[in-house]
């Protein structure tokens, strides 16, 4: 089934030295939701000048970011992933370490919450807790 939505966003990141950062995004989509529970939503993300998309099944989720920076993260829960990242000021070696990953999402809506740890270079750099939410259209 695929259907258009707004889509929420927020991402909240502590640097390791305590400091906090709140960044919120809201977007029109398009959700696709499959028979076997796995999903995807994709829009256009003006900061960026680009286009998200997000992936899901019942344990693992992707994120893929194209435009002024393109990246792709694969979040699974108590696994480091290598994470590509790369800006107009070239490539960063990034891991991600999820810690937590919930999911729920049909017909009509979805939710998404992933807390995770950003490495740079091997080193941490801050803890993200990034949470998503969408609404069919009516």
């Amino acid at each position: 089934m695929l259907y258009k939505a707004t889509l929420n966003s927020v991402l909240h990141s502590t640097t390791v030295d305590g400091r906090l950062d709140r960044i919120c995004h809201t977007a029109q989509a398009v959700v696709a939701f499959r028979d076997d529970g796995s999903w995807s939503v994709k829009y256009y993300d003006d900061e960026n000048q680009g286009e998200t998309a997000i992936s899901g099944t019942a344990s693992k989720v992707t994120i893929r970011r194209s435009g002024h920076t393109d990246s792709r993260m694969v979040f699974e829960v108590a696994k480091k992933s290598e994470a590509f990242y790369r800006t107009p000021a070239g490539i960063l070696d990034m891991t991600v370490e999820t810690q937590h990953y919930v999911c729920s999402c049909n017909a009509g809506e979805g939710r998404l919450e992933l807390v995770y740890d950003l490495h740079l270079s091997g080193l941490l750099v801050g803890m993200n807790k990034l949470e998503i939410r969408w609404e069919r259209k009516r």
